[in-house]
């Protein structure tokens, strides 16, 4: 029997068309880099405090990248959530 050859994981457009998928998904069949950055743009959703301004975005990240992240944060005194809102939106006044 032959290997089969292990397929990409899609971009989705919803958080429900993502659960879809992998539900059905034998995820063995997947190949995925150890970074992984998904985002769900075209769906904003009112954040847990309920102001409909804000949108969740999930990123993941691998362990290294998050033990910079999470270290970085500490040296400034913050949670790894505030640090990397604050990296965000300092390198999108940047952009212009």
């Amino acid at each position: 029997m032959r290997p089969r050859k292990k397929r990409p994981i899609p971009d989705f457009a919803t958080y429900e068309e993502a659960a879809r998928f992998f539900d059905e998904t034998d995820t063995t069949t997947l190949e995925y880099d150890e970074e992984l950055f998904t985002t769900f743009p075209d769906q904003p959703t009112a954040s847990k405090q309920g102001t409909a301004d804000k949108v969740h975005v999930p990123v993941e990240i691998g362990r290294a990248q998050f033990k910079r992240l999470a270290s970085a944060a500490r040296q400034a005194g913050q949670t790894p959530n505030v640090w990397l809102k604050a990296v965000i939106g300092d390198a999108l006044r940047r952009s212009g």
